[in-house]
């Protein structure tokens, strides 16, 4: 052969290895994980026959009782090891749980305080409402509720001005009658 002849053989055959190579990786690639897993097992295979032969050495047991033993070892420890990681996330899930109570809980105090201090409705009427509840008698509370009833009524406008007006009053009369009541048994 020629030169030329020679130095394009050459690159044919380069060609030809290199579309080799790409049609086998095209074709191969898909297949991977099948690659994969086969060479895993060959690896624990020789992993548990390499423990087996040291364990027969020194313990009088026949082969296939020592690789059966590794291979129980092996799936002990990993079953140790599922169990171990779920209970660490269960107990990551509980204490950040735990955490947000604190911190909401934190947020909740910080929140009554500060109104408290800079003197807001909002806290200034859940304290009167406490204090209230502890002044009245049971039947100021089912007029107190009567009458958030009818501010409820007259706020969401099922009642219009003039009812609300004539019901409040009709309460208040109520209520005076009430309290003179109270004060006759009192007296007798």
């Amino acid at each position: 052969m020629t030169q030329p002849e020679t130095q394009t053989a050459r690159w044919m055959i380069l060609a030809g290895a290199v579309l080799f190579a790409a049609l086998a990786v095209v074709l191969v690639w898909p297949a991977s994980p099948v690659f994969l897993v086969a060479f895993s097992a060959v690896l624990v295979a020789l992993l548990v026959d390499g423990l087996a032969f040291l364990l027969t050495r020194y313990v009088p047991l026949p082969a296939v009782v020592a690789r059966v033993t590794v291979v129980a070892l092996i799936g002990v420890g990993v079953l140790v090891s599922v169990v171990s990681a779920v209970l660490s996330l269960a107990w990551a899930v509980l204490s950040g749980i735990a955490t947000l109570a604190v911190l909401a809980g934190l947020a909740y105090v910080a929140y009554r305080a500060g109104s408290w201090l800079l003197g807001s409705d909002d806290a200034s009427a859940g304290t009167e409402s406490i204090g209230d509840s502890w002044s009245t008698t049971p039947s100021g509370d089912a007029s107190e509720s009567r009458r958030d009833r009818l501010r409820r009524q007259y706020v969401e406008g099922q009642i219009d001005e003039e009812e609300f007006e004539r019901r409040i009053a009709s309460e208040l009369e109520t209520e005076e009658l009430d309290e003179i009541d109270r004060e006759l048994e009192r007296e007798r």
